[in-house]
């Protein structure tokens, strides 16, 4: 992803302006599902870069949202 335009992470991050997130549970460990995240993310970008498509910009923001929650919440317990 860092060989890509900032002008593509933008026009990204202007499409998750409009979204809004929603936690789900998300069974495992913060290390793995932090892994499974990275490893998602480089082929749903490349998903992105050809389709332009908002729901894999959701599908990414929930997950994130979903993993972050998880990590507060363990945090604070």
């Amino acid at each position: 992803m860092s060989r890509e335009s900032s002008s593509l992470h933008s026009s990204y991050e202007r499409q998750a302006a409009y979204l809004k997130p929603r936690i789900s549970y998300m069974s495992g460990d913060l290390y793995t599902l932090m892994q499974r995240g990275y490893l998602n993310g480089r082929n749903n970008w490349s998903a992105w870069t050809r389709t332009r498509s908002p729901s894999i910009v959701q599908r990414d923001l929930n997950t994130g949202t979903s993993v972050a929650y998880i990590a507060i919440n363990r945090a604070m317990n």
